[in-house]
């Protein structure tokens, strides 16, 4: 293409005037140079794009690289996620067996909380100490997880009461007085079981009330023997003193005896109809006991003479005497009688 404008340019330069060829042959040394100057252009484009080219391929296998480590790292990282997927199972299934087991371990002591806060309610103890049942408060608040700290805490109740229970103890404290006004005066415990007060003027039991975790003494007086062996016993005179084992329960039954009339009105109507009939039942368990003591008195006499004159076959003196005696309803008479008929038999 190059040749054929050149040849065509040589043609024209013959044919046109000098200044047109002069004309010419600048205006082809200039499309010469511009297209020189276009070849360079092209060629440093093109050694441009070649470059460019080999950049973007070097580049493109460089990402290529990276693809191929981040699809070997993304297997990895999937096979790895697949592990930590039965990880996470086993762990979730082994938190599940530990959250029921923590539960199960929390309610039971919660339920062992529960028993010792009865415990403890009951115990004559907790109206010397009334603290003591602030700390189990507060292990069966609602929503509360109970820790080791908390174990030893029931578990120092448990031993302290087990501790005051096989003790005698005397103590100033507060207690609800026969009038119901408070008072304050020394206190005698004997383990769990018996309570006493002496306030200087007078010496009786104390109940203790759960519900309100106080002591209430006796609105009676124990009898005089029973005070008497209390306030020797406090002045450390002897070493007897009674004992409730039922817990308060004999005590009221002694101080708080009642007459025979008393326990008659306390019976009601019922009760004397019924003492009418235990009354004709004595009267009719004496007069039998009476009558038959008066049939074997007789009865020895009865026998020994009928025995005699029956050895001697005298069947009508014994006959006679049966006859005599059939009035009196004897049940010997009537044995004697039948078998002086069958004599004959």
């Amino acid at each position: 293409m190059n040749k054929l404008t050149l040849i065509v340019l040589c043609l024209l330069a013959t044919i046109v005037s000098p200044l047109q060829g002069q004309d010419v042959r600048r205006a082809a040394q200039k499309a010469e140079k511009d297209r020189k100057e276009a070849l360079e252009r092209a060629r440093q484009i093109e050694e441009r794009i070649f470059n460019d080219r080999a950049a973007l391929i070097a580049q493109v296998e460089k990402f290529e690289t990276r693809e191929r480590q981040l699809e070997g790292e993304i297997n990895s990282l999937g096979k790895r996620g697949k592990e930590l997927e039965l990880l996470l199972e086993k762990l979730e299934e082994k938190w599940s067996r530990r959250e029921m087991e923590t539960k199960e371990i929390s309610g039971n002591i919660r339920v062992v909380g529960r028993d010792l806060q009865t415990l403890v309610e009951q115990s004559p103890y907790t109206a010397l100490v009334p603290k003591r049942l602030d700390r189990i408060r507060a292990i069966l608040r609602k929503g509360y997880f109970p820790g080791i700290d908390d174990i030893s805490i029931m578990t120092d109740l448990f031993f302290d009461e087990i501790e005051r229970s096989g003790q005698v103890g005397l103590s100033e404290a507060a207690y609800v007085g026969r009038n119901g006004e408070d008072r304050t005066s020394r206190i005698l415990t004997l383990g769990k079981f018996t309570s006493f007060y002496e306030d200087g003027t007078e010496v009786g039991f104390l109940r203790y009330s759960p519900a309100g975790n106080r002591f209430f003494a006796l609105s009676a007086l124990p009898s005089r023997r029973l005070r008497g062996s209390i306030q020797k016993y406090l002045a450390g005179k002897s070493d007897e003193i009674v004992i409730d084992i039922s817990s308060g329960a004999a005590l009221r039954q002694v101080v708080h005896k009642t007459s025979f009339v008393d326990q008659l009105k306390a019976g009601g109507p019922l009760v004397w109809p019924i003492g009418a009939v235990a009354l004709a039942a004595i009267i009719i368990i004496i007069y039998k006991i009476l009558l038959l003591n008066q049939v074997r008195k007789n009865t020895g006499k009865y026998m020994t003479r009928v025995n005699r004159l029956a050895s001697e076959g005298n069947w009508a003196e014994c006959e006679d005497i049966v006859r005599r005696h059939k009035g009196e309803h004897s049940p010997v008479n009537h044995v004697i009688e039948a078998g002086l008929q069958a004599r004959t038999e």
